[in-house]
Parts: C-alpha cells; structure tokens; sequence
C-alpha cells in the first residue's frame, strides 16, 4: 500500500512538472527556425539531483526541454544573462541569433535556464559561444546536456570543426565535453596595439 501511495505521488509530481511544459513545446515547433527545419528539435532530460520547482516545491524528478532554435524573448535571455554574467549589458537577442548557425536552449517549464550559440564560418568550422547557465541550475548537468545537444547539432549541419574559448578553469568540464586543448591566439579590436611587428611576418 506504502509503495502505491509513492507512486501515485511520483505520478503527480511528474505531471505538474510536464503540463507547464506542453505550451512551450507547441510553440517551439511551430515557431522553430525555417532557416534550418532540421534542427527544430525538443528534447526532454531528467534533471540530476534533487531540486526544488521555481514557486518553492520539492520535486525528486523533473524534466528540462532542450530546443534547438528555440524562439527568442529578449527579456527571458536578458534574465538569465544578467543572472548567469553580473555586469551583463542589455542586448538584442531578437536580432543577433539569427546571423548564428543556430542555438540552444534549456528550459525548466516556460522559464529558460541555460543557453548556448554556435556561429560558423560558413565552411566546415563551428565555434561555441556564451555558454550560461542560471546559478541555481549548475552543476547538475545542464550545462554539459547543452553543449551536446550543439556539437549533436554542428555535426548534422556537417560542421568538420568545433571551437571554443574558455578560462583555465573550465579545462575539465570542456574535456568531459569532448574538447581537446589546443593552443590560440586572440586580439582585442578597438584598442591600441603594439607597433612591433611579429617575428617573422
């Protein structure tokens, strides 16, 4: 009796998690990019890890949807930004991501949680950018569910490369990802550089 009775509160819990969820899905199908039909993918994963819901309630299993080419609200991305990045300047997301390849999204019912964009060259190279993840979602594989879903998605575009910038404390996660170090060089434009010229050029 004990194990019907957790059942049935499973079952209950999983169903408030999933109805939220429904609208968006309607809606990330009808509204995905016609750039890349393909891609207009949703996939949903367990979240690792016992959490609590937005409104406070403890859920032992809940689903987070991954879109690809999801729609775009700049205010929903402008939060998380500002959550994920302090200091984070308000920025048109509504006009920016269409110039990417694609991008991706995480969300927990309507409320988005994680995103990341693949840019490219045109070619056969792919680069990560702006990866974030909302604080109080990290470290339950989120972040790591996302970065997939963009190396799964540059590989059907049939991208050859993938790149991406990290500080040196993200070694491990990128590796667990399936990043391999390599050395680089950046410049930042708009600032004066040395008049020395490079050895050799």
């Amino acid at each position: 009796m004990a194990d019907l009775v957790s059942l049935r509160a499973a079952m209950v819990t999983v169903g408030e998690t999933l109805l939220p969820m429904l609208p968006l899905l309607i809606r990330a199908r009808r509204q995905s990019s016609d750039r890349y039909p393909a891609t207009a993918e949703v996939n949903s994963v367990p979240l690792r890890g016992t959490t609590r819901t937005l409104d406070g309630r403890i859920c032992l299993h809940r689903l987070i949807v991954y879109g690809v080419d999801s729609p775009v609200d700049n205010g929903q991305f402008n939060a998380l930004f500002a959550a994920g990045w302090p200091g984070h300047p308000w920025t048109d997301f509504e006009s920016e991501l269409p110039y990417c390849l694609l991008h991706v999204c995480a969300y927990d019912g309507e409320h988005l949680i994680g995103f990341v964009k693949l840019a490219w060259d045109g070619g056969v190279h792919g680069f990560i950018l702006e990866p974030v993840v909302r604080p109080d979602y990290r470290r339950r594989g989120v972040g790591t569910r996302l970065i997939g879903e963009a190396v799964a998605a540059a590989d059907a575009h049939g991208l050859h490369w993938l790149h991406v910038d990290f500080e040196p404390g993200l070694l491990p996660f990128y590796q667990r990802c399936g990043f391999q170090p390599t050395d680089a060089g950046l410049i930042r434009l708009g600032q004066t550089q040395s008049s020395r010229p490079f050895d050799g050029m």
